[in-house]
C-alpha cells in the first residue's frame, strides 16, 4: 500500500487510544509531537548524510508512535522508510531512493498534527458541554437548608465490587464535586486467648 493511499487519522484507533490512556492522553500526545520532531529530523540529517544505518531508528520509532495515535499515513510512510533504509544496509547501497519519501515525510507529520490539535480541542469543547449539561447540583445558596453528610452518604446508592469492596457515591456539599468514598472488608479482629 502506498502512503497516499492511506488514511490520514483512523479515528476509531484514535478513540481508542484516548480512552486507554485517559488522563495522561495530552501530556503523551505532546510527547509525540516532540519526539515525531526529533525523528523526521534524525531522519532528514541521516539523508543528506547517505547514512542508511542511521534511518532505520528514528523511522521505526516514528512508524510506532503514529500508529498508536492512528496516524496511519504517517505511519505507513515511516514503515515504508525503515524497510528500504534495512534493505539499503544489507545491500550496502545508498538511500537514493528514498528521497520523495523524506521530503513527503515533514508535511505529513504537519498535516497530522494539525489534524490531531483540531480534534483535540473540539473533543475538549463537546467534553466541557457534556460537563456543563450534565451538573444537576445547584450552586450553594445560603437559603436552601443545609443537609449533613452523614445523610447524604445514607441516601447514596452503593455498589458491590468482587471481595467485598463497597464504593459509595457520596453526594458532594458544592456543586462540581464527587468524590467516592471506599470501604473494604472489616479487618479481621484478632482473637484473645484467656490464660
Amino acid at each position: 500500500m502506498s502512503y497516499q493511499e492511506a488514511e490520514l487519522v483512523n479515528w476509531t484507533d484514535f478513540a481508542k487510544s484516548r480512552s486507554e490512556l485517559g488522563t495522561a492522553f495530552l501530556r503523551i500526545l505532546g510527547y509525540f509531537r516532540e519526539d515525531g520532531e526529533k525523528a523526521i529530523s534524525a531522519i532528514e540529517e541521516a539523508f543528506r548524510a547517505r547514512n542508511a544505518a542511521a534511518l532505520v531508528t528514528p523511522a521505526h520509532t516514528l512508524k510506532g508512535e503514529s500508529g498508536q495515535f492512528g496516524a496511519y499515513r504517517l505511519s505507513v510512510l515511516a514503515e515504508k522508510i525503515e524497510m528500504v533504509a534495512r534493505r539499503c544496509v544489507e545491500s550496502r547501497e545508498g538511500p537514493d531512493e528514498l528521497i520523495e519519501d523524506v521530503v513527503a515525510l515533514r508535511p505529513c507529520f504537519t498535516e497530522t498534527m494539525a489534524l490531531l490539535d483540531r480534534a483535540q480541542i473540539h473533543s475538549s469543547r463537546a467534553a466541557r458541554r457534556a460537563l456543563a449539561d450534565a451538573s444537576t447540583v445547584p450552586p450553594p445558596d445560603s437559603a436552601a437548608p443545609r443537609v449533613d453528610c452523614a445523610v447524604r452518604q445514607a441516601q447514596a446508592p452503593a455498589v458491590r465490587l468482587p471481595l467485598g469492596i463497597e464504593i459509595k457515591r457520596v453526594m458532594a456539599p458544592y456543586a462540581g464535586h464527587d468524590p467516592f468514598l471506599r470501604t473494604g472488608p472489616r479487618p479481621r479482629q484478632r482473637r484473645q486467648h484467656c490464660r
